[in-house]
């Protein structure tokens, strides 16, 4: 059996109050038009930080501070596994405004359920809904409620 492809991606959750930002997918990318949290693949020689930064800065035009790891969510496909580290963006410098996304936006907890998600962002906001206290253990509820 032929080993799978390990495909590195980092994606950065920016909360703000009862709400988190996401991003539509551009349409001519594979699962265009879907919704997920803003970021991308790790580049050879980079670290997950390095990656993050550079991830938000080429999509979103932030720079990111300080960011803290949250948990990790895999999708199998035909010839390679997509790992997907999800990073809560504690501090950034810069106003966030589009560079690659269709559509983006602060949305609340509650409304996610009914957008068109990526599948590990999907499953990550699904343990979000269904476990209020997995959300407490990465964002402190004076940020965040």
């Amino acid at each position: 059996m032929e080993e799978k492809n390990l495909i590195k991606v980092v994606a950065g959750v920016i909360a703000e109050k009862e709400r988190f930002f996401l991003v539509k997918r551009p349409s001519n990318k594979k699962e265009g038009g879907f919704w997920e949290f803003p970021g991308g693949k790790v580049e050879k020689g980079e670290d997950l930080f390095e990656a993050l930064k550079r991830e938000l800065l080429e999509e979103l035009n932030i720079i990111v501070k300080k960011a803290r790891y949250i948990t990790t969510e895999k999708k199998e496909e035909d010839d390679r596994i997509i790992e997907i580290n999800f990073f809560l963006i504690e501090d950034f410098e810069g106003k966030i405004s589009l560079k690659e996304a269709q559509e983006g936006g602060f949305y609340f907890i509650d409304s996610l359920s009914n957008f068109e998600l990526c599948s590990p962002d999907k499953k990550f906001i699904e343990k979000i809904l269904k476990d209020k206290k997995f959300l407490a253990s990465f964002i402190s509820r004076d940020k965040i409620f």
